[in-house]
């Protein structure tokens, strides 16, 4: 017998100076058509175009349930961001 338990996971909209100084993992949304927020500008720029140029690289075209994990730079002072697609 297999009992699988949900996993909670709490979502909180947080200023990007906070988030970037805080957080273990960042999670950004991105459209389709590939804008990019303002808070995920200014961690792009942070990162010196790393977030802009990720998904160039992969099949990631930020469509509904899409998703792309990369390694942070030390510059973000955080390990990964993801990438979540909206569709």
């Amino acid at each position: 017998t297999v009992t699988r338990n949900p996993m909670k996971i709490l979502f909180s909209e947080i200023p990007a100076r906070t988030a970037l100084a805080k957080a273990e993992t960042l999670v950004f949304w991105v459209a389709d058509d590939k804008s990019f927020s303002p808070a995920l500008a200014a961690a792009d720029k942070k990162a010196g175009g790393l977030l802009s140029r990720a998904p160039s690289g992969s099949k990631f075209a930020g469509k509904k349930g899409q998703y792309l994990s990369v390694p942070a730079p030390e510059s973000l002072g955080c390990a990964r961001v993801v990438l979540a697609g909206l569709g």
